[in-house]
């Protein structure tokens, strides 16, 4: 019996060794790509199609090329759904979040829309701006 024992202490104290560190926070990232899509409607309330639109770093005034052939993310309007931003910028944006003006123009129409975007611990996170634009005369 006090053999048992014996080989016993080493395992328990381990566990416990285990048990007492304090647990560190550790997020578990996806492998998923996530992209930022936002509905642009035209004046009439339907979804628009070729929209030209830009994405502006509003502090720094660094134009966004979201639809980079590397990326191969951007939405060219299917629906009216257009990409703003996605995971390929993460980390080139700050952890603290910076403000992204998003603008669009279709013949004499346009819109504008201010966003803010983080990179968070595993992707690229929207803090602030609409999901649903419309189009106006300019």
């Amino acid at each position: 019996m006090k053999t048992i024992q014996w080989l016993t202490l080493p395992f328990v104290s381990i566990f416990l060794i285990q048990c007492s560190t304090s647990p560190q926070k550790t997020e578990v990232c996806t492998q998923e790509f996530i992209t930022y899509p936002i509905a642009v409607l035209g004046a009439d309330g339907e979804p628009a199609d070729s929209v030209q639109i830009q994405v502006t770093n509003e502090e720094t005034g660094q134009i966004y090329n979201i639809c980079s052939e590397e990326q191969n993310v951007c939405a060219g309007g299917n629906n009216g759904r257009y990409t703003i931003m996605h995971d390929g910028f993460h980390g080139k944006i700050s952890t603290e979040g910076e403000d992204i003006l998003v603008s669009g123009e279709k013949g004499q129409l346009q819109f504008q829309a201010k966003y803010t975007f983080r990179s968070g611990e595993c992707h690229l996170q929207k803090l602030a701006g609409p999901d649903t634009v419309s189009l106006s005369k300019k």
